[in-house]
C-alpha cells in the first residue's frame, strides 16, 4: 500500500521523488478530514447528514482550489464535489448539487482519465432522487464507461449497476434491469478496503427474486430471496425506511420488505 507523508509546501519535485513507497503531496488537512466524513457518513442518520453538510458549507471556498486536494488536484476535486453533491441532494437541495455537478462535469469532462465513477454516481442520483430516471442513466454510463476501459473493479461499479438498474426497472425497461442487477451480483466482491461499501447490492436482490418470480422461475428467485435475507439482517429498521424512500421502492413492494424485517425481528 502506498504511504502519504503530507506536506504543505508551495513547490515540490514530484518526479524526483514519487516512487512505489512514498508518495508527498499537498493538502489541506482540515478538508480532506471532512470529506472523509462526507464520504462514509450513514445517509439514514438526518442528523450526522445535516452536520456534515454544514461543515462541508464551511469549508466550500476551499474544494474551488486544486491545490488544497495535492497532487491529482483535478480528480480529487470531482470527487469531493460529488460527496458534496451526495449529501445535498439528500436534503433536497437539488438547485445547488446541479451546479456543483456542471463544475464537476467539466472537470471530468476536460480528460478521460479525470472521469471519476464516484462523482458521476452522485451526479446521477441527483436526477435518480427527482424520479429523472434518463438524465441519472447517462451519468451512470459515463461511470460504467471507465469500467468497461479495464479500471480494476470496486463497490462504485456495484452502486452504479444498482442504480441504473433501478432506473431501468422504474422505466419498465425489466430486460435490462435485469442485466444491471446481474452485474451488480458479478461484482458484490467486498475487499479489504473498508471505504468499500457493497450493501447496496441488496435491491439487486430483492428485483431479482421479484423478477424471477414473474418468470417463474422459482429456484432461482429462492437463491436470490436468501440473499436478500442475509444481507437484511445487517439493516435496522431505520435504515430500511431510510432505503425504501431513497430508492424508491414501488409501494406495492413496501409492505412485503416490512413484512420480511417484522419476521427477522
Amino acid at each position: 500500500m502506498v504511504k502519504r507523508k503530507y506536506q504543505e509546501e508551495e513547490e515540490f519535485d514530484f518526479e524526483n521523488f514519487i516512487n512505489e513507497d512514498d508518495l508527498i503531496v499537498f493538502y489541506s488537512e482540515k478538508l480532506l478530514e471532512i470529506v472523509a466524513q462526507a464520504q462514509t457518513v450513514n445517509l439514514s442518520d438526518a442528523d450526522a447528514v445535516a452536520n456534515v453538510l454544514s461543515q462541508m458549507e464551511e469549508v466550500e471556498h476551499l474544494i474551488f482550489n486544486v491545490k488544497n486536494f495535492g497532487y491529482g488536484g483535478v480528480p480529487y476535486q470531482s470527487l469531493t464535489l460529488g460527496y458534496y453533491i451526495k449529501l445535498l441532494s439528500e436534503v433536497g437541495r437539488f438547485d445547488k448539487a446541479i451546479k456543483l455537478s456542471d463544475v464537476a462535469t467539466q472537470n471530468m469532462e476536460m480528460a478521460i482519465h479525470q472521469n471519476v465513477p464516484q462523482a458521476r454516481n452522485h451526479i446521477g442520483n441527483i436526477y435518480f432522487a427527482q424520479k429523472k430516471f434518463e438524465e441519472a442513466i447517462t451519468h451512470y454510463d459515463k461511470g460504467l464507461h471507465r469500467y468497461e476501459e479495464g479500471w480494476a473493479q470496486d463497490a462504485e461499479v456495484v452502486n452504479l449497476a444498482v442504480y441504473k438498474g433501478l432506473a431501468l426497472f422504474y422505466l419498465g425497461d425489466y430486460t435490462q434491469a435485469k442485466e444491471w442487477f446481474l452485474v451488480a451480483e458479478k461484482y458484490n466482491t467486498p475487499q479489504e478496503n473498508p471505504m468499500d461499501d457493497f450493501s447496496n447490492t441488496i435491491w439487486s436482490y430483492f428485483f431479482l427474486k421479484t423478477m424471477c418470480k414473474a418468470e417463474n422461475d422459482f429456484k432461482t428467485a429462492e437463491k436470490y430471496e436468501k440473499k436478500f435475507l442475509e444481507l437484511l439482517k445487517n439493516k435496522n429498521t431505520t435504515e430500511i425506511h431510510w432505503a425504501i424512500r431513497h430508492f424508491h421502492i414501488p409501494k406495492e413492494y413496501n409492505n412485503e420488505i416490512l413484512v420480511y424485517v417484522k419476521n427477522m425481528s
